[in-house]
Formats: C-alpha cells, structure tokens, sequence
C-alpha cells in the first residue's frame, strides 16, 4: 500500500510539474507575441508620424484635378415639357388645399 501511495504521489507531482511547465510556456509565448504586437505598432506609429494631411490634400489636388474653370450652370427643363404651377391657399394645415394645375 505505501509503494501504491508512493507511486500515486510520484504521478501526481509529475502531473502538476507538467501543467505547470505547459502555463509557464504558454505564458512565454504570449508575452512574446504582445512584445512583438507592440514592435510592430511602434512601426506604424513611425510611419503615420512624417503624414502632413494639409500637403496631401495638395498633392492630391494637384495630381487629379480636372480643371480650374467653373462649369456652366445647368438650365432647369420640365420633366413633361411644361412649367408645373402650385396654387395654395390659406388653410389650417400647411399642405391642406395645395392644388396642381
């Protein structure tokens, strides 16, 4: 019974020494990859740094603008050939006795 008690206790150290090396593993790894997102962050925040927004949207101006002349207003034309006219007349609500002639 004591070498059963032994064996028992011999299994079960080994058991936790295993769980406790597989935490501490995964633990290494995940500090590690947070190591690595922060590196890689820092990265980006060195690239956005140098971005002037005011001489981009120049360039950009510069680079695809399609001319410097205002276009000619465009001329309204009724849709079935003729002015449409509305008549209102005074009324309680605001669209009460509007007419279409």
């Amino acid at each position: 019974m004591t070498k059963m008690c032994e064996l028992f206790q011999t299994l079960d150290e080994k058991r936790i020494d295993h769980t406790r090396d597989n935490l501490w593993k995964c633990t290494n790894l995940e500090s590690r990859i947070c190591v690595e997102q922060d590196e890689y962050a820092e990265k980006m925040r060195q690239n956005i740094e140098p971005c002037d927004i005011d001489g981009d949207i120049q360039l950009y101006i510069k680079y695809h603008k399609t001319g410097s002349e205002k276009p000619p207003n465009v001329a309204y034309k009724p849709c079935r050939g003729r002015a449409l006219k509305v008549q209102v007349d005074k009324g309680d609500h605001l669209y009460s006795e509007v007419t279409l002639h």
